[in-house]
């Protein structure tokens, strides 16, 4: 692979798997000091570049060898460890990039009504799992644009997430009187107990309303949350047979 084709999935990557801000990307792709200090490393290798390593093994390596080379510590210090960092954000991205790539062909061409009605993604932190469910989704094109498309519902579980959070529950509240009650009551408002629909309900009445569209529920962290009370008699609705 050449080095501009590298470069553009590492800052990819950046961009949509990591917590960076679009604005400091390029810091994060400046490899000038680190390149300088890869050729005194690599003597016999004139113009080598940081884009040219894509086996994440052998690139640890390297990274230990560079930790004990003085002229890359005083670049890091003075650079408060911007050339650490950005050696260890290449690194996941090589390791993320190889996870991806070895994925069987007749896995990445499945077809989305063939794949499994629930799916986990697992993984380290910035290895792409929201990533690739974004493009699943549709929510994230190949050119990098993101977009919000109305058959999509999101939520993160956190440790106090519990059923009313997830599904709903009826909630207080503020009801316009008519015009009737108003006379006798003199309020312009009063307090009704509504069902309060959450991310769950939302999803489901959206697909009930839409057969023949692809309905996503996307749970964010749902290994911290309890869900034994969070989904409660919902998980009989996950054991289906032919999607009934």
């Amino acid at each position: 692979m050449n080095k501009e084709k590298q470069l553009q999935l590492y800052q990819d990557f950046i961009t949509n798997c990591t917590t960076i801000a679009a604005k400091s990307v390029k810091n994060y792709s400046d490899f000038k000091r680190i390149n300088e200090c890869l050729e005194l490393l690599f003597p016999k290798k004139q113009g080598i570049s940081i884009l040219d390593f894509d086996n994440p093994v052998e690139f640890e390596d390297v990274i230990n060898e560079l930790a004990k080379q003085k002229q890359f510590v005083d670049y890091d210090n003075k650079g408060k460890n911007q050339y650490s960092n950005t050696l260890k954000h290449y690194l996941r991205f090589l390791y993320a990039k190889k996870m991806f790539t070895n994925i069987p062909k007749a896995i990445k061409t499945q077809r989305i009504d063939a794949l499994p009605l629930q799916q986990i993604y697992y993984g380290a932190p910035g290895t792409g799992k929201s990533n690739a469910v974004k493009r699943q989704t549709g929510e994230l094109l190949d050119n990098g644009e993101e977009r919000d498309l109305p058959n999509v519902f999101r939520t993160t579980f956190h440790p106090d997430t519990d059923y009313a959070s997830f599904v709903g529950c009826y909630k207080p509240t503020m009801k316009p009187t008519s015009k009737e009650e108003k006379t006798l009551s003199g309020k312009d408002e009063e307090i009704v107990y509504e069902f309060v629909p959450q991310t769950f309900t939302d999803a489901y009445v959206y697909a009930y309303n839409n057969p023949t569209e692809q309905t996503y529920l996307v749970i964010e962290e749902i290994n911290r949350g309890n869900c034994a009370q969070i989904f409660g008699d919902l998980f009989q609705l996950l054991d289906r047979k032919d999607g009934k």
